[in-house]
């Protein structure tokens, strides 16, 4: 076997890697069967693969921006070497990060190997180079999402809580 062919069946079990990724996540897979890339077909789903499964994900609130592309976005900073984000438009996700302090960000952002940023009111970018393993990258994403909504769960209780206290002290 060439090289060539060794990296279309890398890029076929890192598909179905995700798949199983997600399997084990408990989401819905049933959809994929366009997993395997023929060799020499030049038919690679890996990114639309990914990028569903992360659909899935954040309930569909996810864009995509190629900074070749689709150039700069202001008042975001990001490395030069950075060649596409992934931008997490989750409504209760982006205010749960717009009512943070930005030092909380931190918490959240800098737990995983994934160089992320977020932008008051737009969302939370993750920067990525085109080519990665996107299964190792996916596996980050569930742990962020659960670790966000577990926080958001969180602080909603708190809340509650605050609230209950509220009005058992004016009654």
């Amino acid at each position: 076997m060439n090289s060539e062919d060794l990296g279309y069946y890398e890029i076929s079990i890192d598909n179905l890697r995700m798949i199983k990724i997600m399997h084990d996540a408990g989401y819905d897979v049933s959809h994929y069967s366009d997993w395997s890339v023929e060799a020499y077909a030049y038919s690679d789903f890996s990114f639309d693969i990914f990028y569903d499964c992360l659909h899935s994900i954040f309930s569909g609130a996810i864009d995509s921006h190629n900074f070749y592309a689709d150039g700069e976005i202001e008042g975001l900073e990001r490395e030069d070497y950075d060649e596409s984000a992934i931008i997490i438009q989750r409504p209760d996700i982006v205010a749960f990060f717009d009512s943070l302090e930005k030092e909380k960000h931190g918490e959240f952002l800098d737990t995983t190997d994934l160089a992320m940023e977020h932008l008051k009111g737009r969302g939370i970018f993750i920067f990525f180079e085109n080519g990665f393993w996107l299964g190792d990258m996916l596996e980050e994403f569930i742990d962020l999402e659960k670790k966000i909504s577990e926080a958001i769960k969180n602080k909603e209780r708190e809340a509650e809580h605050e609230v209950s206290d509220n009005v058992r002290r004016t009654a």
